[in-house]
């Protein structure tokens, strides 16, 4: 008990640490060096060195953002600094700020966030009606985001993702390599296509302006020329096909009605010629 708390006290430290650092450059953020475990970031002259997980840590907790190779302190980053030092915070950070839209899918992987002011599909997802329910589904919202995701790691527009490589000596330990990242976008195009596949060309245009290139309903509909509040309508048509077709659905029995077996696109099941 001893020893975890100890390393408790120790993350606590790090944090801590790195969110002082951090909070000296707001707006830019600084630029991370990767060093196997550890990240090292220059301020004041010299570098200062951190463990690489308690970053995971802080950017999971939704502490700080990672954009590219920089890094920043969020909002709800800078208020638990104040917090931890016994200031008084300038304002409680929104609960419903940021979300998080994609998932730690490996160790070198850090999770990103995306703005609600700029995600329509959240956004439409966030605002309840009357009785306390939203527009859309849950099963709804995540076909939007599972999309949006593809689209990310497809690498068809800026990624807002960051991937954290190791040094080339440990890729194998980390599973993932410089010579894997290609192919993953392959395969993410292809989970594209075939969603799109299975909108049809009547809705894959709206779907993909709006959870991917992040356009505002009004934006579409004059785009497009169509009647008010039609876009909405048209994107949770789409995004109830695209939830069947993740296998997001559930049945009334509460069981998946989605895909139960995956195979390569030439895969044939056996079949038995016994009676």
């Amino acid at each position: 008990m001893d020893n975890q708390n100890k390393e408790n006290a120790e993350e606590k430290k790090q944090r801590l640490r790195l969110a002082k650092v951090l909070s000296t450059r707001r707006t830019t953020g600084f630029r991370v060096e990767l060093q196997d475990t550890k990240i090292a970031i220059e301020y004041k002259t010299r570098k200062h060195h951190f463990p690489k997980d308690v970053l995971l840590k802080m950017a999971a907790d939704q502490h700080v953002e990672i954009l590219g190779e920089q890094v920043r302190l969020t909002d709800q980053g800078v208020f638990h600094l104040q917090n931890a030092l016994g200031l008084s915070p300038t304002s409680a950070p929104s609960s419903q700020a940021t979300h998080e839209t994609t998932q730690l899918t490996n160790p070198n992987e850090v999770r990103a966030q995306v703005n609600l002011g700029e995600s329509p599909l959240a956004r439409l997802y966030a605002r309840k009606s009357a009785n306390g329910k939203s527009y859309l589904s849950d099963s709804e919202y995540k076909a939007g985001e599972r999309l949006r995701k593809d689209f990310e790691q497809g690498q068809l527009q800026p990624r807002i993702s960051a991937r954290f490589e190791t040094a080339v000596g440990s890729s194998k330990a980390s599973g993932v390599s410089a010579v894997d990242i290609p192919d993953l976008a392959i395969d993410a195009r292809r989970r594209v296509n075939r969603a799109l596949e299975s909108l049809g060309p009547e809705l894959s245009g709206v779907t993909l302006d709006i959870c991917c290139f992040l356009k505002g309903f009004e934006l579409v509909e004059r785009e497009r020329k169509w009647p008010p509040r039609s876009a909405k309508l048209m994107l949770r048509t789409a995004l109830s096909i695209l939830a069947r077709h993740y296998g997001f659905e559930m049945s009334q029995t509460g069981h998946s009605t989605g895909i139960k077996f995956w195979g390569a696109e030439d895969y044939r099941p056996p079949i038995s010629t016994s009676r």
